[in-house]
């Protein structure tokens, strides 16, 4: 508005000092009155602009803020687990020292203490559910394929139940995300998805301290890293990714890809298995994409429901 008075003044002015025919007004004062309504369009979009990101980046702040807080008191609870686990093993390692009387009390004991850990993951797993039931229902289906993976691929028992469990509790780190993002319908801003990605590292950090017969916490943070080093957070490539994260990300996809989003409806399975089958060896392992495949063509292998 005040570029306008500007202009609407400076006519008056120049007509006051110099009476001229309009025709001619206009034509001498052409350039000018372009030259002022340019600026002003140019600093007006300029202003919108700069209010919009000044106040979407004050909306983030508080969101993170959120977060934060909500993070501090799930790792709250986390320690306290851990620590509760910690007596319960160190109490159990006394035992099974002092009572070595025979064979079938120790690998009693040792289940008691799987059983404990158990524990631990199920209260996490409780917590994902009630605070964001898509991710928890993905991560029923990522747990169960990647077992199945594991076992095509000859694992051991005691090697495929890790890597269950570690599929059961894979996007962990989602709570330390907004509950809008997560289930916003529309497609994510470079933002909201920079905060998504943070997922694998969250989770790693809940999971580090937390005692356990398998690499869970590594598992977590390197199921998003991919073969040619194109993944994160920490562009793992080949043998420096865990054999149970390589299974984990061709589930984690598979999973994904043929099951709803918020974001969009589900794309298929065969576009899924087609996704794994093109990149094999150059995004997802060679071997753990073979036995996926097998699994769906031969065996018969179906997700569980949404």
């Amino acid at each position: 508005m005040a570029g306008w008075v500007l202009v609407v003044l400076y006519e008056i002015a120049a007509i006051w000092i110099s009476p001229v025919p309009f025709s001619v007004l206009l034509s001498n004062n052409f350039f000018f009155i372009s030259a002022n309504i340019i600026g002003m369009m140019a600093c007006y979009s300029i202003e919108f602009y700069a209010r919009r990101d000044f106040f979407l980046n004050q909306q983030l702040a508080i969101e993170q803020e959120k977060v934060n807080k909500a993070n501090q008191g799930l790792e709250g609870q986390v320690k306290k687990r851990t620590a509760d686990y910690q007596i319960i093993n160190r109490k159990l390692k006394q035992e099974i020292i002092a009572h070595k009387k025979s064979g079938e009390y120790l690998k009693e004991t040792l289940e008691n203490l799987r059983k404990s850990f158990g524990v631990t993951i199920q209260v996490m797993v409780s917590t994902i559910e009630a605070r964001d039931p898509y991710t928890a229902g993905h991560q029923i289906r990522v747990a169960d394929l990647a077992r199945a993976i594991a076992t095509e691929m000859k694992f051991s028992p005691d090697r495929i139940e890790g890597i269950r469990m570690a599929g059961s509790i894979h996007d962990i780190g989602k709570l330390s995300i907004p509950a809008e993002i997560l289930s916003k319908p529309g497609k994510l801003s470079d933002v909201e998805f920079s905060l998504i990605k943070e997922h694998a590292r969250k989770g790693y950090e809940m999971l580090k301290d937390v005692e356990s017969p398998w690499p869970l916490a590594e598992v977590v943070y390197q199921h998003h890293e991919r073969m040619d080093g194109s993944g994160y957070p920490r562009n793992l490539k080949g043998d420096e990714i865990l054999i149970e994260a390589r299974i984990m990300a061709v589930a984690d996809v598979v999973a994904a890809m043929a099951s709803h989003r918020p974001y969009r409806p589900t794309l298929g399975l065969n576009a899924a298995l087609e996704e794994i089958e093109g990149n094999k060896g150059m995004l997802y392992d060679a071997d753990a994409v073979d036995a996926c495949l097998r699994l769906f063509r031969e065996k018969g292998f179906q997700l569980k429901d949404d």
